[in-house]
């Protein structure tokens, strides 16, 4: 019996575009980038892609692609930025994900 390509590799979807904040950041002291701005997210080739929603399940991600376009007004809506693509990508494996994710963000309020 073969392995489920839906369980065969898990990367933590929030940890690689946290990476998103540095690379705005260099944009911002060594590009000269000005605010406001438009930013672009995405995920392409989802199809056979799962989502883990918890410890215990993995949702398939309908979609061949999930892409996002924002303005940012400054460089703190990021965040938010993040947080509704991350609400696109949750909503393409139909389920409504949590307003913190797995540490994001990082300021996020602990219990």
């Amino acid at each position: 019996m073969g392995a489920n390509p839906l369980h065969s590799r898990r990367i933590n979807l929030e940890a690689i575009f946290e990476k998103t904040h540095a690379a705005v950041a260099f944009a911002v002291q060594h590009l000269s980038l000005k605010f406001p701005r438009k930013v672009e997210m995405g995920l392409v080739g989802t199809t056979d892609v799962a989502l883990a929603v918890d410890q215990e399940r993995m949702l398939p991600i309908r979609k061949e692609k999930i892409v996002m376009r924002q303005d940012l007004a400054d460089e703190a809506g990021l965040e938010s930025a993040l947080l509704a693509f991350f609400e696109q990508v949750h909503d393409a494996a139909g389920f409504a994900g949590p307003a913190v994710m797995f540490g994001f963000p990082p300021d996020k309020p602990s219990a």
